[in-house]
């Protein structure tokens, strides 16, 4: 009796793998009736998974180029990887079956952390989250390497943090590429924090000699993030600015201000508000 319908086979020589012969041409197989039979039958009809085998490189022939061959008589070697033990095969109606294995190639790609990561209150990350290894070897064709400029991970749900975490986190897997790693190891750092305020008179620095240039706000509140418990906080080694370079490459005169000199360690900042207006006129 004929199997109903072509047998899927995922095909795996030499560490590349091809899904099928070229054109679909699935191989149709005549079995004796048997106990075997009936329960593969009952997988086809319900469905079943592609079937990998993994050639002898004895069975498979050189055609051309990066085509190869195997008969029919060979592929019944591999009918109790297929089938099972119990399953008698008596003919393989498909002679001859036609492969194409392009060459594989590797490159390193950064890997890419997918999460959503927040702390407890009074509590931030100090630095973003460390991945080790933070690149992997991807290894396929190079028509599926072109595209693939990074590898990402599972996402990663870790909430309500007060102290360091770390872990494993799965790598999303791309269909027929391989990766030097199946999971990278992660580190989130924890600490805790205080949050000081200050007012500051903001200074221009570049301006050109004649040019003259007003600030709205001329003052501006900041917040400086510091570790808990705070030790000295140098406040006043802090200068607070904005560059006349970023006015040239502004659209509406509106500044980002920016902080130098501050000497203690520092978690974060801001300033309210984030931007002032800059007016600019001749001498």
């Amino acid at each position: 009796m004929d199997n109903p319908q072509p047998l899927p086979l995922l095909f795996r020589f030499r560490g590349r793998e091809r899904t099928g012969p070229e054109q679909h041409r699935w191989p149709r197989f005549r079995f004796r009736q048997s106990t075997g039979y009936n329960l593969l039958r009952l997988r086809w009809q319900y469905g079943r998974r592609e079937c990998r085998l993994q050639l002898d490189a004895a069975n498979l022939h050189h055609a051309s180029g990066d085509r190869f061959y195997i008969t029919a008589r060979e592929l019944q070697e591999y009918n109790p990887q297929i089938f099972g033990e119990t399953a008698k095969v008596e003919y393989i109606f498909t002679d001859t079956l036609f492969f194409s294995f392009p060459p594989r190639i590797c490159r390193r790609v950064p890997v890419v952390l997918m999460g959503d990561i927040s702390c407890r209150e009074q509590y931030i990350l100090d630095g973003p989250v460390r991945l080790e290894p933070d690149s992997v070897t991807v290894y396929g064709e190079p028509s599926q390497l072109e595209s693939i400029d990074a590898v990402y991970t599972e996402k990663l749900v870790r909430t309500d943090l007060d102290r360091d975490v770390k872990g494993e986190v799965k790598l999303r897997r791309v269909k027929d590429v391989d990766f030097s790693k199946e999971s990278v190891s992660y580190l989130a750092p924890v600490v805790r924090y205080t949050e000081l305020s200050s007012r500051f008179r903001l200074k221009i620095i570049n301006l050109p000699a004649d040019k003259d240039a007003v600030l709205v706000p001329s003052e501006v509140e900041a917040f400086f993030l510091c570790p808990y418990p705070p030790e000295s906080i140098p406040l006043e080694s802090a200068t607070l600015y904005v560059d006349y370079n970023d006015f040239l490459v502004s659209r509406e005169g509106r500044c980002l201000v920016r902080m130098s000199g501050y000497e203690g360690k520092l978690l974060d900042w801001r300033t309210e508000p984030a931007m002032v207006e800059c007016l600019v006129m001749d001498r």
